[in-house]
């Protein structure tokens, strides 16, 4: 993980507050001015840019699996009944596979760890998809003690880290990305 050390004198403040929030010291300074222009540093200009630590996330909700791809990968015919369990196989498989599949573009979860003079350090965190030549969109939220911390706001949030198995996901909130929207009483 990328840690900031230093950063230039006019953000050193906003550093310090974003610190002191985090370890429950300050107010939250997220909105207050000078905010966006730190923000835009440490994506564009500084030391940490490019070398963020990420994990791969996706927004479950943007997924929609129907019982025709089903049909088509496993050479069914199209009036086959599918089953719930074989929803849920092809759902995880979609899912654990994404990466390597090269499915549309995931977001990356960004953390930078920002440490203030007296050693005491909070992680910064935004999610950042790419815009081809466009460059980078990120959306910040806000700091955290821990990587994990950031990833359990956003699984609360709908999002996935695809470095967690599929598995981990509840059957009905697969069955809700069916299309036509299925329940697991179907």
């Amino acid at each position: 993980m990328p840690t900031l050390y230093r950063v230039p004198p006019e953000y050193a403040s906003i550093r310090d507050e974003i610190v002191a929030y985090a370890s429950g010291e300050g107010p939250d300074p997220f909105g207050s001015e000078g905010i966006d222009d730190f923000q835009n540093w440490l994506i564009y200009e500084s030391p940490a840019a490019g070398n963020l630590d990420f994990e791969f996330v996706i927004r479950l909700r943007d997924l929609v699996f129907e019982d025709g791809s089903i049909q088509s990968e496993q050479d069914l015919p199209e009036d086959s009944p599918i089953s719930n369990e074989q929803r849920l196989d092809y759902a995880r498989h979609y899912i654990d596979s994404y990466i390597e599949e090269e499915r549309d573009d995931p977001h990356f979860a960004d953390v930078i760890e920002l440490r203030r003079a007296d050693g005491k350090s909070a992680l910064i965190c935004c999610l950042t998809q790419m815009g081809g030549q466009s460059g980078l969109f990120p959306e910040w939220y806000g700091c955290h003690t821990s990587h994990e911390a950031f990833y359990a706001e956003l699984r609360k949030q709908g999002w996935w880290v695809l470095k967690d198995p599929a598995s981990e996901i509840p059957d009905e909130k697969l069955l809700e990305l069916w299309y036509p929207r299925l329940t697991s009483k179907d």
